[in-house]
């Protein structure tokens, strides 16, 4: 996914107005990772040349097609400890609304979605904490209800198990195929689809990013300004 891919889609679909912001908050992280940002000015300033270059593609793109602007507002005036409260807060909505929307599909008691699930709870009452009265920059406008977006719903309507339950599962498994007992004969199923889920790792947490592929193709875009502002950084 990369600004110029989103721009071969439709104004109004939800779906690109939804990728195009994760995308914003994906880019300002990489920024700050990649060059090992720990200075607030620093980030601003460099957030700030990165959209002069990101507001200068976005010139040259079709304007009947869905043109994802740059990033505006908190993302690019907020503290670096306040933008990653924000971007976790932010991961967390979307794949909370992704996880939701596949409900359905090929995810079992025991998938990457039920562990991400089981696993954030305790951020999610930090969110719920922080945010309650919501700080209009810090946190994410679209937890006006946080009720809506409880974990231990999904948990409970994909009947999610503890992970010490299938850790269990996973040794039954294991111990029974040693002995030679067909795999079939245990209940695991194991995620099968990618297009459903990819998994990655961040600050120790399972992070699940539904149906988008977003770091090599990103990419394309991040690293001829990593280059450019890396010399105002050494």
């Amino acid at each position: 996914m990369n600004i110029k891919y989103l721009n071969t889609i439709e104004k109004h679909d939800l779906s690109v107005i939804r990728n195009c912001e994760y995308l914003r908050y994906w880019i300002n992280d990489r920024v700050i990772e990649e060059l090992n940002v720990t200075d607030n000015d620093k980030y601003i300033e460099i957030i700030s040349m990165f959209n002069v270059e990101w507001n200068r593609i976005i010139g040259t793109l079709n304007n009947s097609k869905y043109k994802c602007e740059a990033t505006s507002g908190p993302l690019v005036s907020l503290s670096l400890k306040d933008f990653k409260f924000r971007k976790d807060m932010y991961d967390y909505y979307y794949n909370y609304v992704n996880i939701k929307e596949r409900k359905s599909s090929n995810i079992n008691a025991c998938s990457e979605a039920c562990k991400y699930l089981t696993s954030i709870y305790k951020k999610y009452e930090t969110f719920k904490s922080e945010c309650s009265p919501r700080n209009i920059n810090k946190c994410v406008s679209k937890f006006d209800n946080f009720g809506d977006y409880d974990p231990n719903h999904l948990i409970n309507e994909l009947k999610c198990k503890s992970q010490s339950e299938c850790n269990r599962n996973e040794e039954l498994v294991l111990a029974k195929n040693s002995e030679g007992t067909p795999m079939a004969d245990v209940n695991i199923q194991d995620e099968t689809d990618e297009s459903i889920t990819q998994v990655s790792m961040e600050n120790s947490h399972r992070m699940i990013i539904l149906n988008i592929a977003l770091p090599v193709s990103v990419f394309f875009l991040l690293f001829p300004m990593l280059y450019k502002v890396n010399k105002f950084v050494i």
